[in-house]
């Protein structure tokens, strides 16, 4: 049986969840909404999602059965802000003001946690026990007895977060121990290394594969800023404000596979930026200040390269000769003027190829020459005038061109 604590301290069940009224804006009038404040099971996937209502720095207490907590594995804690503080049961003598009631219990088999927009992190400061993410930040929702070994997910998403996850070496520890996946986005964090502080050196995230650092504020990343998750394989830093990539930044990220740095506001890419390994194949540069083409000899094994939305305006011969694997390749919305004739050579398995939105004039005779296995080029938003009658000669596996937007006159068949 699943209980929530509404106001006047009175509990309900399932069916009768606490519920807090606001009201949405629209053009069209005003539309009357509810949140229920609870916990669901779903007892086939193991699984609890709750809701609490918050004011402040304040969470209302949430009761959750004993025999739910025990077969609990993924739990999900999602934050609504009220414009008053939630109300107590008079009843309570603990100190606490919010959290999910249940301190006798480990959690021992739990393995997702998720909790997103509870922004504890605007505690006073002296609120903040042990200046602890993990344990001032995590425990007073789910208690002290919480085991974090088991853990293989984290996500602590729109917390408001600045402070290191952790500054006391075994609470990290823990989390090292089977920890898989780490999502941080929407916070606060301005440097990578701000993620773990202090405690990372004796207990490094070795088993983390996957690291999402998004929407945060970022301004830089440093050779030294992976020391704590050497074996991540992807990475997801989009939408920051990165400017500056330090030379051999990825280079000891020998299992890297994706590399997200989307949405920053990097100019330039250091050509020994990429790991010394044959692992990664997604490299995502798209929206960013980039103005020369990256040197990607380095990672022949690419399989997609998105360098949309950026302000290169040339591509130089012989630009892909080395990316023998390369599927996708997106070039759309620069500014580039001039492609040689000889700038796709090598690209034997490209099969997407997207120029879009660029100031190109002509498509010569020898440009897509190399380009046999292409299946879809999109030339749209240009200004080109002329296509020679041979430009698309060799491409017999061609499914999809588009010339739209263009200023052409006159096409051979």
């Amino acid at each position: 049986m699943l209980t929530v604590q509404p106001v006047g301290g009175k509990k309900m069940g399932l069916l009768g969840l606490a519920t807090f009224t606001f009201f949405v804006c629209t053009s069209l009038g005003i539309v009357r909404s509810e949140v229920q404040f609870g916990c669901a099971s779903r007892p086939k996937n193991f699984s609890l999602i709750c809701t609490m209502g918050m004011t402040g720095s304040s969470l209302s207490r949430i009761k959750v059965d004993e025999d739910d907590r025990d077969a609990t594995r993924y739990l999900q804690i999602d934050c609504i802000q009220q414009d008053k503080k939630p109300a107590t049961d008079n009843t309570n003598s603990d100190d606490e003001e919010f959290g999910v009631d249940g301190y006798n219990t480990k959690w021992v088999n739990l393995q997702h946690v998720g909790i997103r927009g509870c922004k504890l992190q605007e505690r006073r400061d002296e609120e903040w026990k042990r200046d602890d993410v993990l344990l001032d930040f995590i425990n007073p929702i789910l208690g002290d007895e919480v085991v974090l070994s088991h853990l293989t997910s984290l996500d602590l998403v729109s917390c408001g977060l600045t402070r290191p996850l952790s500054t006391k070496s075994r609470t990290f520890c823990q989390l090292a121990e089977n920890l898989l996946s780490l999502n941080v986005s929407n916070n606060q964090f301005g440097l990578l290394v701000d993620l773990v502080g202090a405690s990372v050196g004796k207990c490094p995230l070795n088993k983390l594969t996957s690291l999402t650092a998004s929407h945060n504020k970022l301004r830089s990343l440093n050779a030294t800023d992976f020391g704590f998750a050497k074996n991540v394989q992807d990475v997801d830093l989009s939408f920051n404000t990165i400017e500056r990539l330090d030379s051999g930044v990825f280079k000891n990220l020998l299992l890297l596979k994706t590399i997200n740095l989307a949405d920053n506001q990097i100019t330039y890419v250091p050509p020994s930026s990429w790991p010394n390994s044959t692992h990664l194949r997604e490299l995502y540069l798209q929206g960013n200040r980039i103005d020369r083409l990256p040197d990607l000899s380095g990672i022949p094994q690419i399989v997609v390269v998105n360098l949309s939305r950026n302000a290169l305006s040339s591509i130089g011969q012989n630009a892909f000769v080395d990316l023998n694997e390369l599927i996708a390749l997106d070039l759309s919305h620069n500014r580039i003027v001039k492609v040689s004739d000889e700038s796709f050579t090598g690209l034997k398995s490209l099969q997407i190829l997207t120029l879009a939105h660029n100031r190109i004039q002509s498509v010569s005779g020898l440009l897509l020459s190399p380009l046999k296995s292409l299946h879809v080029l999109v030339l749209s938003h240009n200004v080109i005038e002329t296509v020679d009658q041979h430009a698309f000669a060799e491409m017999n596996n061609l499914k999809s061109l588009s010339l739209t937007r263009n200023r052409i006159k006159s096409l051979h068949r």
